[in-house]
């Protein structure tokens, strides 16, 4: 708790301290909007997929993308939770 209590203190190592975080969510954020623009461009393809090649109206392409995404979104929140229960408790 020492280094906590020094960069508080210290104005310059504070300031580094705050460009390195800003740094780190930036970088989190760049790569969160590089995978939600892939996840739109899969997206896109998909309901161009199912209108020209499959023959459906543009309305029951995008409720069947809907739909799917709402299944894989449920089907993942159900994995991070099982992950969750399974991680071990350090010490235990």
């Amino acid at each position: 708790m020492e280094i906590l209590d020094k960069v508080m203190k210290d104005p310059i190592l504070m300031g580094v301290a705050v460009l390195i975080a800003i740094l780190v969510v930036f970088s989190i954020l760049k790569k969160l909007f590089k995978f939600l623009g892939v996840v739109i461009a899969a997206a896109v393809l998909y309901v161009l997929y199912l209108t020209q090649v499959e023959g459906m109206s543009y309305q029951d392409a995008t409720d069947e993308t809907m739909q799917k995404g709402k299944e894989l979104i449920e089907g993942a929140t159900e994995t991070i939770r099982d992950l969750q229960y399974d991680i071990p408790v350090q010490g235990q």
